[in-house]
């Protein structure tokens, strides 16, 4: 049995012009080579959001970069939380959205990050309230993702999995942002203590000197005292 569409007419010498359709095995390679493309545009996208997370080496875009990612965190937390608070608003009895906690959490850490003394000098300790901050949300929607399963509701699963993983994602780009500037102000310590220490050990080799030539004054290196 013929592969062709047109069957016997499509062996023959005069039947059937044009070219054949695609067969199952083109169409296979279509989609391959279709797959290939798409990983090649997402390694190109990771690779410049790797280079867009690595140290430009300037404390200025560094810290830029760093209060850009508060400005956008701040806003998500922001929208989220009155929503978190819309949705208890209709909740009957005592019941609470967790989210009010969550993203107050995540919000008060963003405000942190544009808070000129911090971001200024951030801090180890402040990478990890701001990393936990957004670890905890990623936790409340695991709880949504938990109800979601045991009631069945997949589209709500699939939303809770989504953000679990964008908010893990958004503790480790704030973490390593933070870290940036972190590591420059650490540099920038390092430096001026070494300079501060530079400058002590001029000053008592200066001062060793002096006493040298006051010892030596009166004394001729001959072995002759002057009198």
């Amino acid at each position: 049995m013929s592969t062709y569409a047109g069957g016997r007419g499509g062996r023959g010498g005069g039947g059937g012009g044009g070219e054949p359709p695609a067969t199952p095995q083109s169409e296979l390679q279509q989609q391959l080579q279709l797959a290939m493309d798409q990983g090649v545009e997402l390694w190109t996208k990771y690779s410049l959001a790797k280079r867009w997370l690595a140290s430009t080496g300037s404390l200025t875009e560094d810290k830029k970069r760093m209060r850009l990612f508060g400005k956008i965190m701040l806003g998500i937390s922001a929208f989220f939380w009155l929503w978190a608070i819309y949705n208890t608003s209709k909740m009957k009895g005592n019941k609470k959205d967790l989210g009010i906690f969550s993203f107050f959490g995540s919000a008060c850490t963003s405000i942190m990050i544009l808070t000129k003394c911090w971001s200024d000098k951030p801090t180890g300790i402040g990478a990890v309230v701001v990393f936990i901050s957004h670890i905890v949300v990623a936790a409340n929607y695991g709880l949504g993702y938990k109800f979601a399963k045991h009631f069945g509701y997949k589209l709500f699963g699939s939303y809770c999995l989504m953000f679990i993983a964008l908010w893990i994602l958004a503790a480790r780009v704030g973490w390593i942002l933070i870290s940036n500037v972190h590591e420059h102000n650490r540099m920038a310590e390092y430096k001026l203590l070494q300079t501060r220490r530079a400058k002590e050990s001029a000053a008592v080799a200066a001062t060793y000197d002096d006493s040298s030539d006051d010892d030596s004054d009166g004394y001729d290196f001959g072995g002759e005292y002057e009198s």
